[in-house]
C-alpha cells in the first residue's frame, strides 16, 4: 500500500505481552530455529515445570538429554516451592450444573 510504514523489527525479550506460551517437549522432537526450540532449553532448571510434568510422565525422556523427567526433577538445581493451585469451583463443565 503507498505511504503505507513498514513494519518495525522488534525483539519479543522484555516486551508486554499479552500471552506467552512456552512448548516444553513433544515426543521426541528435537527442533532448534529462531523461532523455536524443543524440547524447551530451560526445561530441566525450572522446578515449577517439571513437577508438574512429572505427576503426569514421570518416565518420559528427555530426548536431548536422554534422562526421564523423574531424574531430571531429582537432580534440578532449582529448590524453589511449587504448590498445587486448588480452584474453590467445579471443573467445568461440571456434571451437577446445566450447560
Amino acid at each position: 500500500m503507498p505511504g503505507a510504514e513498514s513494519p518495525v523489527s522488534v525483539s519479543c525479550a522484555d516486551v508486554p505481552r499479552t500471552i506467552d506460551l512456552d512448548l516444553l517437549i513433544f515426543k521426541d522432537e528435537c527442533i532448534d530455529t529462531d523461532f523455536l526450540k524443543l524440547p524447551h532449553p530451560r526445561l530441566q532448571a525450572r522446578r515449577f515445570v517439571l513437577v508438574p510434568l512429572n505427576e503426569l510422565v514421570p518416565d518420559l525422556f528427555h530426548p536431548t538429554l536422554a534422562k526421564p523427567v523423574h531424574e531430571l526433577l531429582e537432580k534440578t538445581p532449582d529448590n524453589s516451592a511449587v504448590t498445587r493451585w486448588r480452584s474453590q469451583r467445579p471443573p467445568f463443565p461440571s456434571p451437577d450444573l446445566p450447560l
